[in-house]
């Protein structure tokens, strides 16, 4: 029987840029063009890994067929990760061997799991150096542990070992990553490794030039914004944006631009989002505020609840005034999503916590922490460039903590751990007080109802 586009069947492909790595479960899907991912379980996978290759499959040839493979298809189909191909005549003649042929004898092992064989993405501080003295950041608490950083030859060895291992993104930051002359060499090996690159910047002057370089290896350039200066009109801020964007644009890049959730940001979102928009600068990351270097500071600028409340009752508001406007938060943010149902949230990839399961950080001198926000000398798991990584990710009694930490006494024994959202979101390790129990940033924790238990005794 055929079907598919009316009676004629439908031939498959999975589109060039599509990575496919195996997992205990299946495997991960990774489109390298747009950042789509999804978990498939073995049946699933498996489909795809018949379809790979570059030759169109005809749809009913496939080993096997019927109601549940069609809705899984339209499913990979809608996400980007099949496409569909008209039938030619030599494609014609290559797919009933090809589709009947395809893997057999193959050998290849599930891993034995239960974590992921790699991390999706590793964050890199590639320099904890800058120029600007930022009130809010976060890196300078860490700067003295890490003067130093890699010289061009180790970085561009651990670009490989990355790649070697099966990760599929990787964000540089620092510090200012842009003062590392040999940042875009870096970059364009990261690509023709396979590596999808993403960098981020806090500088809004960048010459054409070093632009038109990191357009050869990096996909999107993430702008930090800078509140107070977008708030003083006297700055030039506002048009110093516009022109970043727009020239990044023109060097191939993507550009993007975070947003860090402090009193100020959020008492000025919608002025600082109408800034953005008309630097077209639609695509905006939400930063949760995280602790500064001062403590005067963190005391001042730290959103209190009654604030975060607000903000989420006024943001549908908001964005209904910016329909251009793609919004995403970090996981530290997952609890804006807390309301969002669990399967909703699983079929859309929100995950909240992930530290040490599908990210790692990465130092400037090729240390690993479980987040970037959480380097400090006892969270240290190893060394990307002197032990063996898959062993690291694998064994260290640090990252094995932080995967499982919903496992732990202390977070199922909090208000993290009796959240409806608990698997989705989990709160953020970064400001639990012991790094596993309950996130105290939590607005409104939705808690699961309470379980009668019949009769006391």
């Amino acid at each position: 029987m055929r079907y598919g586009f009316g009676s004629v069947a439908r031939f498959l492909r999975v589109p060039e840029g599509v990575r496919l790595r195996r997992e205990c479960f299946g495997g991960i899907a990774f489109d390298t063009r747009t950042g789509t991912t999804a978990d498939l379980d073995r049946e699933a996978f498996a489909l795809l890994e018949h379809l790979r290759g570059g030759v169109p499959c005809r749809e009913d040839r496939l080993p096997t067929r019927g109601a549940e493979q069609r809705r899984v298809i339209d499913r990979l189909l809608q996400a980007g990760l099949l496409a569909t191909s008209a039938p030619a005549e030599d494609v014609v003649a290559a797919t009933p061997a090809r589709c009947t042929e395809a893997h057999e004898g193959k050998t290849e092992e599930w891993p034995a799991g239960p974590h992921l064989s790699a991390p999706h993405t590793v964050h890199w501080a590639i320099t904890y150096a800058c120029g600007l003295d930022c009130p809010d950041c976060y890196a300078r608490r860490h700067r003295d542990r890490f003067p130093g950083e890699f010289p061009t030859a180790d970085a561009l060895r651990l670009v490989e070992t990355l790649a070697a291992w099966g990760v599929f993104q990787l964000a540089i930051g620092g510090g200012e990553p842009l003062r590392r002359a040999d940042l875009p060499a870096i970059c364009r090996h990261a690509r023709a490794c396979g590596l999808v690159v993403h960098v981020t910047t806090g500088q809004t002057r960048v010459e054409r030039g070093l632009l038109a370089a990191l357009g050869a290896g990096v996909s999107v350039l993430q702008i930090g914004v800078h509140i107070d200066r977008i708030l003083n009109a006297a700055s030039g801020e506002a048009a110093r944006l516009r022109c970043l964007a727009e020239q990044a644009r023109d060097a191939g890049l993507l550009p993007g631009a975070n947003v860090m959730l402090s009193r100020t940001g959020l008492a000025h979102f919608t002025r600082i989002l109408g800034v953005l928009t008309e630097a077209r600068l639609h695509r905006i990351t939400l930063l949760r505020y995280k602790p500064p270097p001062t403590r005067a500071r963190w005391r001042r600028e730290c959103p209190t609840a009654g604030a975060m409340r607000q903000f989420e009752r006024d943001l549908p508001d908001v964005l209904a005034r910016y329909p251009e406007v793609v919004l995403r938060v970090d996981c530290a943010l997952s609890f804006l999503q807390r309301h969002v149902g669990q399967a909703d949230a699983q079929a859309a990839g929100v995950r909240g916590c992930v530290a040490g399961e599908r990210i790692l950080a990465v130092a400037p001198d090729g240390s690993l922490f479980p987040c970037s926000q959480l380097v400090y000398p006892h969270l240290r798991a190893g060394n990307l460039l002197t032990d063996d990584a898959p062993f690291v990710w694998a064994n260290s009694p640090v990252l094995k903590r932080y995967r499982s930490f919903r496992a732990a006494a202390p977070f199922q024994q909090s208000a993290c751990g009796a959240c409806a959202a608990r698997e989705h979101c989990g709160g953020c390790r970064v400001f639990a007080p012991d790094l596993l129990g309950a996130d105290p940033g939590c607005p409104e924790p939705p808690l699961l109802p309470v379980t009668e238990g019949g009769p006391l005794p």
